[in-house]
């Protein structure tokens, strides 16, 4: 079986572990298979030389801390590429980034931390807002996987039908609130 098959699942049944979620077992459930997701997508992303979720949050955070924000006023003024990041202030941006967007799916499959000397058995409660932590997850596996450029070994046309769907909603949630502005008819 195509482990991007595995992947396309595996987001379809984390969204439909967080839709019919009744406890944080529920949410947590989804965290495993989103994140699981992202584990087959984001090393083909990479090997693809695209940018997956994670990355492109780095790349905002980055521009952010390079750039002067204040308010004017009632302005917000944002003075792009103003100071010039360290390639070391880069790199732990990039790895703390990477640390948070996945803090909790990892914390879910382990026990302790022998890099900080962290035994299993002092690393048994875990503490979060699951619902938000399933909702992050959800959305970036999504976006790797429809990031993803296929080959002839790959048929994406060929999933059920239902993952189609999902894979091509920009809201697979179905809670970003409607436009309020009447939609363009000309451009």
């Amino acid at each position: 079986m195509d482990k991007r098959e595995i992947a396309a699942n595996l987001i379809l049944r984390a969204v439909k572990s967080y839709v019919n979620a009744q406890n944080d077992m529920d949410y947590i459930q989804a965290i495993l298979l989103a994140g699981s997701s992202v584990g087959i997508t984001e090393p083909l992303l990479k090997e693809q030389q695209t940018k997956t979720a994670t990355e492109k949050s780095t790349d905002v955070i980055m521009k952010m801390r390079a750039s002067d924000i204040f308010w004017e006023g009632n302005k917000l003024v944002i003075n792009q590429k103003t100071k010039n990041l360290s390639r070391r202030e880069r790199e732990d941006i990039s790895k703390s980034t990477r640390i948070f967007d996945r803090g909790i799916y990892n914390a879910l499959k382990h026990t302790g931390i022998p890099q900080q000397d962290l035994s299993p058995s002092d690393d048994v409660i875990i503490e979060a807002d699951f619902q938000s932590e399933a909702e992050e997850i959800i959305y970036d596996a999504v976006h790797d996987f429809n990031s993803l450029k296929f080959d002839e070994n790959f048929q994406y046309h060929q999933l059920p039908e239902d993952i189609i769907i999902l894979l091509n909603c920009s809201d697979p949630m179905g809670i970003i609130p409607e436009p309020v502005a009447k939609q363009r008819t000309h451009s």
